[in-house]
């Protein structure tokens, strides 16, 4: 005598468990683009891009390259700062250059730092939503990172045609480190 399977739509499953933070941690999606174009005057140079949590992408001029080094936008790290709990995104070697405030989002541009006076960069992605921008001596530990004192401007940029974008204007700058507070989305 053969059993009796119900249709597919009345078997029950149990509930799929919820992603660990562990799992949310381990997604840091790194992207190499040699199209995105901000002078339709000149030919663009490569970006090594990270795609935050919030959607916020941070990018980074690679001349030459034509790939994205593996150890330029380091594994987040565990960080507390002001009382507050996150993910700490390295970004050895690197000062932030400006903010571009597009319709679904923020790009962060970051230049390779002065020789002689290296400084690394670093994101702060606190379990509220908020991304704050970090700097400290080059090579330092997570521990010495600040929030940034320098006055990073924004600039609102509209997609113009085939990967390109103009900048409409400037719309102040960041002068506390702020660079955005979403609600948060997953784990952080």
């Amino acid at each position: 005598h053969a059993k009796s399977i119900p249709p597919w739509n009345t078997q029950t499953h149990p509930a799929a468990p919820p992603a660990s933070p562990v799992q949310g941690r381990e997604r840091i999606p790194v992207l190499f683009d040699e199209s995105l174009n901000f002078d339709p005057s000149g030919s663009p140079p490569p970006l090594g891009i990270l795609r935050l949590p919030s959607g916020t992408e941070v990018l980074m001029a690679l001349a030459g390259r034509s790939s994205v080094p593996a150890n330029l936008y380091q594994r987040p790290v565990a960080h507390t700062l002001g009382g507050a709990s996150g993910h700490l995104y390295l970004v050895r070697d690197a000062v932030p250059v400006s903010i571009l405030e597009r319709t679904n989002g923020h790009w962060l541009f970051l230049r390779r730092s002065a020789a002689g006076a290296q400084r690394d960069a670093a994101l702060f992605v606190d379990t509220n939503g908020t991304t704050r921008i970090l700097e400290a001596p080059h090579g330092g530990s997570p521990a010495d990172f600040a929030v940034t004192t320098t006055a990073i401007p924004r600039y609102r940029v509209r997609y113009t045609w085939q990967n390109s974008w103009t900048v409409e204007g400037t719309t102040g700058s960041v002068t506390d480190g702020v660079l955005e507070s979403v609600t948060p989305a997953g784990f952080w």
